[in-house]
């Protein structure tokens, strides 16, 4: 993420019944929220509009090294 400008706010983990991720905590499928900005920031606003394909490509590229472990 620091190619992109953005703030690694490292991954946080599910716990049921505590953080309210129903979806990452209550599925027997791989899964995963991907949270790029605040969209009540101006500056992390413009990001998701003027950087949408580097974003994309960031996350696929975190799927295919998460797959590449497994």
């Amino acid at each position: 993420m620091d190619a992109l400008g953005t703030v690694d706010r490292s991954v946080k983990g599910a716990k049921p019944g505590v953080n309210g991720l129903y979806v990452l905590s209550n599925t027997d499928a791989v899964a995963v929220i991907v949270e790029l900005a605040f969209i009540d920031h101006a500056g992390d606003a413009e990001l998701l509009r003027s950087q949408q394909d580097e974003f994309a490509r960031a996350i696929a590229r975190g799927v295919t090294d998460y797959e590449g472990e497994c």
